[in-house]
């Protein structure tokens, strides 16, 4: 079983401060534009708004059925009791499930606007911004992934191909095409070289 030393955790906490100083000097430094979405652009940003939308949906159903099948099921098996008792039962366990739903409702409603409404805005908007900077990389020290240092706030660090990432060294010089609202990244442009990201890569962040 493999351990983390104290040196190694020093060496990731100084590669996060040299990171963010980075992204400082990287936007200071970068210049930005605005263009219409492509089609295939928009149709991405729509795949990912339906799969999002889709799971906070299914989800939220799915537990609002199961508080409806408990209160059923809780009626259903309760025991003989005077007519005052079970009266006042039945109006707390309604009160409590009540405020669960409410509950429910208010922080399915919280999480759609965060991960959902910022793409309808940017589909509603039709446009990109497309910032042309230096770039920066960086390589994990255990797992081998390559990513690049950017100036997009939600999105600092962006994974990338190992020939994206070797073409860096040569030429930092780097466009990056995204949605400025949800700050999805769509292409990377560098030395010649493109990389485009389709959606399968769109995490739902919890």
């Amino acid at each position: 079983m493999a351990y983390i030393t104290y040196q190694e955790i020093d060496q990731l906490l100084i590669i996060v401060r040299k990171t963010a100083m980075i992204r400082d000097i990287t936007l200071q430094n970068s210049t930005s534009e605005q263009q219409l979405l492509t089609n295939e652009e928009m149709n991405i940003l729509r795949g990912i708004r339906n799969k999002r939308t889709f799971f906070v949906l299914s989800t939220y159903l799915g537990l609002c059925f199961v508080l409806v099948e408990s209160w059923i099921y809780i009626f259903d098996d309760l025991p003989y009791w005077g007519l005052q008792e079970l009266f006042r039962f039945r109006f707390f366990l309604s009160q409590f499930i009540l405020l669960l739903f409410i509950a429910l409702t208010g922080f399915f409603l919280h999480y759609y606007f965060k991960i959902v409404n910022p793409f309808v805005k940017d589909i509603h908007a039709g446009k990109k911004e497309i910032v042309t900077f230096e770039a920066g990389r960086y390589k994990t020290p255990f797992f081998s992934d390559y990513y690049l240092e950017t100036p997009l706030k939600k999105n600092s660090l962006v994974k990338i191909t190992q020939e994206i990432y070797d073409e860096v060294g040569i030429d930092p010089s780097t466009r990056i095409h995204f949605s400025p609202i949800a700050n999805y990244v769509l292409l990377i442009e560098i030395a010649g070289r493109k990389m485009k990201f389709n959606g399968s890569n769109a995490l739902i962040d919890l």
